[in-house]
């Protein structure tokens, strides 16, 4: 009798055990093949190559980012690499040519127009790479997007070596606004924004920046800015691609 008592408690530590292992995973999202999502792109220092950033391919010579990740030198030492699952991954690597920020944004935490379009000096082709469609609507609360990056998988780690992603609802924005409202004292939620997270569970985090929100096979978001990583009270805030679908293909028209 005693050795089955021993036998259950041993099955209720285990599962116990998995059910904490699956959530820990879930808060920066699972590990994944670049084969799933060919429009990743990193964005990493030439000289060291540390990764510093996430993109996404529109068209196979331009990648979409948050404007906040533009860096001092980012024409002289900065490469976009593609399909490439690991950050040591080699992928398909470009250098950068130009790049066009919003006129609107300011360069601050929370500034709209947070976006940022390359232009690579040559087309990126090969295995796993092939850019996205913009998003031909606005989002709904409790529409499902899909975030990926190599950032950290909860605020106390370090970036992750392969890529992660996660599916999280978008936020009622009045609940999203009332709350960054109350911690920072004056509306940082524009229209041009929307907040998404499985709150208290899924989210982006650092090291995701510049990276895609991706909907029904379409770009609809960048990783913006927030408070922490999947906290309760504060989501993730994304630019909304609906809103500069303009800039983007004027942008790429032009350049």
């Amino acid at each position: 009798m005693a050795g089955w008592k021993q036998i259950l408690v041993y099955f209720v530590l285990a599962l116990l055990f998995n059910k904490v292992r699956c959530q820990g995973r879930v808060v920066g999202g699972l590990s994944m093949n670049i084969a799933n999502t060919p429009y990743l792109v990193q964005l990493r220092t030439l000289r060291d190559g540390h990764l510093f950033c996430g993109g996404t391919l529109v068209t196979y010579s331009h990648v979409v980012s948050a404007a906040h990740c533009v860096r001092e030198e980012i024409l002289e030492n900065t490469v976009a690499v593609a399909g490439a699952t690991s950050i040591y991954g080699e992928g398909v690597q470009r250098l950068i040519s130009s790049y066009l920020i919003h006129p609107s944004y300011r360069n601050v935490t929370g500034s709209e127009a947070d976006i940022v379009i390359y232009k690579l000096v040559a087309p990126m082709l090969g295995r796993f790479i092939q850019p996205i469609a913009l998003c031909s609507r606005q989002l709904k609360p409790r529409d499902r997007v899909l975030i990926s990056g190599w950032g950290k998988l909860n605020e106390q780690s370090e970036p992750s070596i392969v890529a992660h992603s996660v599916r999280v609802p978008v936020v009622n924005r009045n609940f999203c606004r009332r709350n960054y409202l109350a911690l920072y004292g004056e509306d940082r939620i524009k229209d041009t924004m929307f907040c998404a997270a499985e709150l208290g569970v899924g989210d982006a985090c650092q090291g995701d920046s510049g990276g895609p929100a991706v909907f029904r096979n379409e770009l609809c978001g960048i990783v913006s800015w927030g408070r922490g990583c999947a906290r309760p009270q504060f989501p993730g805030v994304y630019t909304s691609v609906w809103h500069f679908q303009d800039f983007i293909v004027k942008a790429v028209r032009n350049m």
